[in-house]
């Protein structure tokens, strides 16, 4: 098959062209890829910030509805137990359903710290919280009693 020069002419330049065009592309997927990250670092700020303002409102309104400032100024089972009355449990539950699907939407595991009862447990789960610690699985125990193989 036989091509013309106009044919060869387009060819060449084309070919010439490759190695810019390339360059290009891999330019804009570097910053499409910078963006991506900047936008992924300011949505952590974001929810790092938010789950400090529902720490603050969860400690505000806890004092206001328990008058427990803190939990050090209460036995965790009055808190969350026989004090806790069904708005701030559900002001809780719906803090901790907004913080859990904040960190779904990040792609972030989530870890529950301090739980202390079947029923934070099996609320935990039921919001998809991956993993959880605290009393209701196993109290702290010694170094030396620990044993790493269960």
């Amino acid at each position: 098959m036989r091509i013309g020069i106009r044919t060869r002419v387009i060819l060449l330049a084309l070919i010439s062209a490759l190695p810019l065009v390339l360059a290009d592309v891999y330019k804009a997927k570097e910053a499409r890829r910078v963006a991506l990250e900047r936008a992924r670092q300011e949505a952590l700020l974001l929810a790092r910030s938010v789950a400090a303002a529902n720490a603050d409102i969860i400690n505000n309104t806890r004092h206001l509805l328990t008058g427990f400032a803190s939990h050090a100024q209460a036995d965790p089972g009055e808190l969350f137990g026989a004090r806790c009355t069904a708005g701030l449990h559900r002001l809780l539950e719906a803090v901790v359903a907004s913080i859990l699907l904040m960190a779904r939407e990040l792609r972030l595991r989530t870890v529950a710290e301090g739980v202390e009862a079947k029923e934070d447990a099996d609320m935990l789960r039921s919001l998809g919280c991956d993993e959880a610690q605290g009393y209701f699985f196993g109290r702290p125990v010694p170094p030396e009693a620990f044993d790493s193989s269960g």
